[in-house]
């Protein structure tokens, strides 16, 4: 447990990663707990349940990939008026005053897709493990949420 202002507060996985190594390095149980903000009991629980177990990481099952929701959107969005875009340039014979404008549609849709990828890349940063909580930082859950989660554990399971 953190103390701040006065409460305390879960540990993180990389709090625990954090005293698992320490202690592995011949750090004493003090410096430890200062190191990582904790008391020394927290400390001495969590290197015994590694030493018991090898573990100390605990998987919720209310957390999925939800971080970033707005870049996901963003990417999906970006990715279907790309795809879309590009079928619309090679199908539709789109000729304005004699001007085929099929090669720009080509070439539109395809800049929405790369922007996409970037939508992509950022999104997948943002949900590398280690990075704090929403619960951490004190965010209410909604819909949104509940969808990008949702989204990604169908993703996972397949």
């Amino acid at each position: 447990m953190i103390r701040k202002n006065g409460k305390c507060k879960d540990l993180s996985e990389f709090d625990k990663g954090q005293i698992v190594m320490a202690r592995q390095l011949d750090q004493s149980i003090s410096k430890t707990a200062a190191l990582v903000g904790c008391s020394r009991s927290a400390v001495v629980s969590i290197y015994q349940k590694w030493s018991k177990e090898g573990t100390v990481v605990i998987m919720s099952t209310n957390e999925g990939l939800a971080h970033c929701k707005f870049i996901l959107v963003f990417a999906i969005t970006m990715d279907l008026l790309g795809i879309t875009i590009v079928l619309m340039g090679v199908f539709v014979p789109l000729e304005v005053k004699g001007q085929d404008f099929g090669d720009l549609l080509v070439y539109s849709g395809v800049v929405l897709v790369l922007m996409s990828m970037v939508g992509w890349v950022m999104w997948y940063s943002g949900n590398i493990e280690g990075l704090s909580l929403t619960k951490d930082l004190g965010y209410k859950r909604n819909a949104v949420d509940r969808l990008a989660r949702t989204l990604s554990r169908r993703i996972r399971r397949k």
